[in-house]
């Protein structure tokens, strides 16, 4: 039996699970949506910028993101920041990647290339860093006892 989920908008050609039963989806339009499985709501979680064919979630709650243009971008899932972290050959389509570590990523498109990518650490550590920060909370005043 197959049960309709929503709709996306455009082609589809990435999905990627994640822990908690909810997929990242990607694909024509360069839009990045979240299905939740078991409420059915989908939400838009960033833009692209160009066609999407594949995410790959890494250790935390950040995915990579590559398509057209051949651009890596980094998302983090919580906050919906995007950003642009580097380019796969010159400018090539990406068609697939695969996560080794936190910090390195397989990666291949059209024109054959096989790269062996690793996240600059400036980028990849400056931006998880601005994620870790936590608000400084004054601690509450002492209440006078009755």
């Amino acid at each position: 039996e197959l049960i309709d989920l929503g709709e996306y908008g455009n082609t589809i050609w990435s999905m990627a699970p994640l822990s908690d039963s909810t997929v990242l989806i990607g694909g024509g339009v360069g839009k990045i949506k979240l299905l939740d499985i078991t409420t059915k709501e989908l939400t838009d979680i960033g833009e692209y910028g160009n066609n999407i064919y594949f995410i790959t979630p890494l250790s935390d709650s950040t995915v990579l993101v590559g398509g057209s243009g051949g651009k890596i971008k980094l998302l983090n899932i919580t906050t919906k920041e995007i950003i642009d972290i580097g380019e796969y050959g010159d400018g090539n389509n990406i068609c697939s990647m695969a996560t080794l570590s936190d910090s390195t990523v397989l990666i291949g498109g059209w024109g054959g290339k096989i790269e062996l990518w690793k996240v600059p650490e400036e980028k990849l550590g400056a931006y998880h860093n601005a994620m870790l920060r936590k608000p400084v909370i004054p601690p509450l005043p002492e209440m006078p006892r009755v």
